[in-house]
């Protein structure tokens, strides 16, 4: 690493930081000083941890060991950035730490969840990195398809989960008597209840967003008297992860 300019004030202290990937140290016991006004440069080989330790400066990627204070603003290891380092909220694309979040928050799936937190590692990289529409390519919704998966399997799967998402609604039923009138207005009221941002000016409307998840519960649905078994399941993970991998909850 290279100083130049330099002027009193720190305005990032790193000390003794570490941080493993499984069994993988990435981060090894990193100090360093950045005074207000020095330019400093990070040098060394593709896959050194450069990066890794830039996104844990900029409260990105949770720490193990060591701390940081980054102009005043303390971060903890294992810990979730504080408010005031977090993303605004400007209108633009969820970028991959985000759509991690937000996919959490709508479906009460913990994203420590194993099927989840793997599912996460593997594509983190074909997520959005850059809060721009220019950014997004197409493996980005392939990305966000499968983690969407994942935390809708995630959530059916719990039974305990479940039941409080979709109070009332029977699992067990076949389903042609599962999404009846009753159980299929459970379902979509729990998904757009849950799913819909509300003041948002560029928010679709729910009746829309109803009357699509309502036709795709029909197509899945009709699969007359030789259903599989566990298709009243694999039909709300659909309608879920249908909408939440959309791009109601993509862009903000």
């Amino acid at each position: 690493m290279e100083g130049a300019h330099v002027m009193s004030g720190l305005v990032l202290e790193a000390r003794g930081v570490t941080l493993r990937r499984g069994a993988r140290e990435v981060l090894r016991g990193v100090d360093l000083d950045v005074r207000r006004g020095e330019l400093v440069a990070m040098m060394g080989l593709s896959g050194g941890g450069k990066t890794t330790f830039l996104r844990a400066v900029a409260g990105l990627e949770p720490f193990d060991g060591g701390t940081l204070s980054v102009d005043g603003v303390s971060l903890t290891a294992h810990a979730a950035p504080p408010p005031d380092v977090q993303r605004s909220a400007a209108v633009g694309l969820r970028v991959f730490d985000e759509i991690n979040a937000t996919m959490s928050e709508l479906t009460g799936v913990t994203p420590t969840t194993p099927a989840v937190k793997a599912t996460y590692d593997q594509v983190r990289q074909a997520l959005p990195t850059i809060e721009t529409v220019d950014a997004f390519v197409s493996a980005h919704p392939v990305a966000i398809a499968q983690l969407a998966i994942q935390y809708c399997d995630a959530l059916v799967n719990d039974p305990a989960a479940r039941s409080s998402y979709f109070p009332g609604f029977d699992f067990g039923a076949s389903p042609a008597a599962a999404f009846g009138p009753a159980g299929r207005s459970v379902v979509l009221d729990a998904l757009t209840g849950r799913m819909l941002a509300t003041g948002v000016a560029t928010e679709p409307e729910a009746a829309g967003v109803r009357s699509d998840l309502d036709a795709l519960i029909t197509r899945l649905a009709s699969c007359g008297g030789s259903c599989p078994a566990g298709r009243t399941e694999t039909v709300v993970k659909a309608s879920c992860a249908a909408l939440l991998g959309s791009a109601v909850t993509l862009v903000h």
